[in-house]
């Protein structure tokens, strides 16, 4: 295709835009909308929070990205593409400024743990307690197993004591069971507070390959004493989608329980860790991230890590955040971004579908003319014209 245009664009600028538009629309779609869609390991990831991610976010980053060099493949625009990558290049070097609570600011504390042992996030929750948390999460799946359960309304009451005593607002991974099949449940983030039940969200993108509870379809924010919350679960803070349509429904702040697995690699978990800053640079939010082995991070909103919690390590980080009201170009309209590359890409698909068909067309018919003349000249036929 890419060949195709290049006979047709005489602009090599023009011919770089339009690779970093193919770039961007394949890129999307196999992220967001392919059913196996997967969003590690792009160009936009590479570079982690910029300047431009509350603008463009991290699909825009990639077209830039992909634009700066396939300015250095022709020889016209490869000093402008050098410069452009070096550009490019130091917009991830250099650190966004630090971002310092100032108004609205509330404690947040964060879980680490792999146990899925109720007791132990009950002790671990209880930990430093002269930093008074009013807002603490745990790990996905620290819960495993519906907490409202009739059989499990022991640990329920004893949470909603514990925020009580805390005066604390807690975000917990549980399920939410609906039927007898193996598949019937939600992978819940429940919000609780020392009144007890204030809301659940479902996980909207549940991992592949994995029995990781039906997806949820609905992008819920829970109002708090503290402000609103939202509460993606772990992949789901894989989705640009995901956490923008928390942002736009209300939420103040992310709190995000976690299953990042023991087993991961090192590699795995600071690539997973570089995408919740991500979408905190984007969306102009502080997000409190409990990881069940790490890492567990406190983020502020041009994704600068405050607090953290090594991998593997159990413990409790406690750090301040605030809540934020105010919204992003890209939580409003950058997010339309990819959606523009992807149906300028389409279009330009069937654009040479339908010259290639055109010309296919036109050929035959051409070949079908030729044909006829020739029949005609020929002697044997009757309708030949003499003279």
């Amino acid at each position: 295709m890419l060949n195709t245009t290049n006979k047709k664009i005489q602009s090599h600028i023009l011919k770089a835009l339009f690779a970093a538009v193919c770039w961007t629309a394949l890129e999307f779609f196999r992220s967001e909308l392919f059913w196996l869609r997967f969003t590690w390991i792009t160009p936009g990831t590479a570079i982690g929070p910029t300047w431009l991610s509350p603008f463009i976010g991290v699909y825009g980053a990639s077209f830039i990205i992909i634009f700066s060099a396939t300015l250095t493949v022709f020889k016209h625009t490869r000093i402008i593409g050098i410069v452009f990558c070096i550009l490019t290049l130091f917009l991830g070097i250099i650190d966004l400024p630090v971002v310092v609570p100032q108004q609205n600011t509330i404690n947040v504390a964060a879980v680490q743990s792999e146990s899925s042992v109720f007791d132990n996030y009950y002790r671990l929750s209880q930990t430093n307690l002269h930093l008074k948390p009013q807002l603490i999460v745990w790990p996905e799946y620290s819960i495993p197993y519906d907490i409202r359960n009739d059989t499990k309304k022991e640990d329920l009451n004893r949470l909603i004591g514990l925020a009580k005593e805390l005066n604390s607002i807690f975000v917990v991974g549980t399920k939410t069971i609906f039927g007898d099949g193996e598949l019937d449940w939600y992978n819940t983030a429940l919000t609780l507070g020392p009144t007890g039940l204030i809301g659940e969200y479902y996980k909207n993108r549940p991992v592949h390959f994995f029995n990781d509870g039906r997806p949820g379809e609905k992008y819920n924010t829970h109002k708090t004493s503290l402000g609103i919350i939202g509460t993606p679960i772990c992949f789901d803070n894989d989705y640009p989608s995901v956490v923008r349509k928390l942002v736009m429904n209300g939420a103040e702040l992310i709190a995000a329980p976690t299953y990042d697995s023991k087993w991961w690699s090192v590699t795995q978990h600071d690539q997973h860790s570089a995408i919740f800053r991500i979408r905190a640079a984007e969306n102009f939010r502080w997000v409190v991230c409990a990881a069940s082995s790490g890492m567990s991070k406190i983020i502020d909103p041009h994704g600068n890590i405050h607090e953290s919690l090594e991998t593997l390590k159990v413990g409790t980080i406690i750090g301040q955040a605030e809540m934020i009201k105010n919204n992003t170009f890209y939580s409003q309209w950058g997010w339309i971004f990819p959606w523009i590359c992807l149906f300028s890409f389409i279009a330009s698909q069937l654009a040479i579908m339908f010259r290639v068909v055109a010309q296919w067309f036109g050929s035959n018919i051409r070949n079908e003319q030729l044909v006829q003349e020739k029949i005609k000249k020929r002697p044997d036929n009757p309708h030949r014209r003499l003279g």
